[in-house]
């Protein structure tokens, strides 16, 4: 069967699943006591005025809203690149290991509304299932940390029919709710489970699983063949991506891969204090890097301590971050301390 036939055919009407609003209500209250396992101080608006998908995506994914048959214009108003698109359509052909990006797959996309959000889940999966084929599952449990509305795992879901047990887990009320919904309506055939339905989590027993962060303790002994977070680390304090780390290690199967894409000069500025059984795979920028020490981290885990060549590996990444003031990145993220400092 053709990858492609597999890939996502959305509609005008991607964005129109209503809100569960008794889940939100219900969870909301929770979240507002959940001290460091709650949402972040950028993630505690209001919800009452919002009642559908559509009414979160700017906010889930900044230039990942463009368009992929947008304008050069188009593009350069929202992201200050005019080639947006296509600099991102020759990375993913340059990384492309499934044989998935070819004349076929750029029609598919420009028929069936794709967004450059889009893209980018394909190139998490690309890059992600480069290395999967290094651990020892014949399927692969998966937990990711605050996965918006579930673009990763729709994603992986469709390519890898039957492959794939997801837990998503978030701290974000309506990002939970969401993500519940835009799953459940992308995969009506697939087995859900909710914590905050009163669905108890066991391993193998559901395809995708919803988690508040606060809960993570109901997981119980569950080991995970990847650890994932995806541009959310990068809106958290020291200490709460200190946290997620050390559960990561304790839920992480050995040689487990961890994947984290996040910026380091945004809210998050800390250090990565990565377990030192961590070995770093890759570290490198890519076309989603919007401010200038922005990676793409993949990691797996061993036995053994490997500080030292993860450290020669970060070096060789930090010689990549653009300096320039007229880069991109360099500007958006000028632009960002200026804002706030006014």
């Amino acid at each position: 069967m053709s990858l492609i036939s597999l890939l996502p055919r959305w509609t005008e009407s991607r964005w129109s699943q209503p809100l569960d609003r008794a889940l939100l209500d219900h969870l909301e209250p929770q979240a507002a006591v959940a001290g460091l396992l709650g949402p972040g101080p950028q993630w505690t608006f209001t919800t009452g005025h919002l009642n559908t998908l559509g009414d979160m995506v700017h906010a889930w994914v900044g230039w990942g809203r463009l368009p992929v048959r947008s304008t050069p214009d188009e593009a350069r108003a929202t992201t200050g690149q005019g080639d947006f698109i296509p600099e991102l359509f020759r990375y993913l052909k340059a990384i492309d290991h499934l044989g998935l990006i070819d004349s076929d797959f750029i029609d598919h996309i420009y028929q069936h509304n794709w967004l450059a959000a889009d893209l980018y889940s394909v190139m998490d999966v690309l890059e992600l299932t480069a290395f999967m084929g290094q651990t020892d599952a014949s399927k692969f449990r998966i937990v990711e940390i605050g996965g918006g509305w579930g673009r990763v795992p729709e994603m992986l879901l469709k390519l890898f029919p039957g492959k794939i047990e997801y837990v998503m887990v978030d701290a974000v009320p309506i990002s939970l709710v969401s993500a519940e919904a835009y799953l459940r309506g992308a995969f009506p055939e697939l087995n859900f489970g909710s914590f905050a339905r009163g669905d108890d989590y066991q391993p193998g027993s559901y395809d995708v699983y919803f988690i508040p962060s606060w809960e993570l303790n109901h997981l119980g002994s569950a080991r995970f063949d990847v650890v994932m977070n995806i541009e959310s680390f990068q809106e958290m304090t020291q200490d709460r991506v200190d946290y997620y780390l050390s559960w990561f290690d304790l839920v992480i199967a050995d040689r487990g891969i961890a994947y984290i894409a996040n910026s380091r000069d945004y809210v998050f500025v800390g250090d990565w204090n990565f377990p030192t059984s961590w070995r770093t795979l890759a570290r490198h920028r890519t076309p989603r890097s919007w401010t200038p020490d922005n990676s793409t981290h993949i990691l797996r885990k061993e036995v053994g301590h490997f500080s030292a060549g993860n450290r020669i590996i970060d070096v060789a990444y930090a010689s990549t971050i653009p300096t320039d003031p007229a880069h991109v990145a360099v500007s958006t993220l000028r632009q960002i301390r200026e804002s706030r400092a006014g």
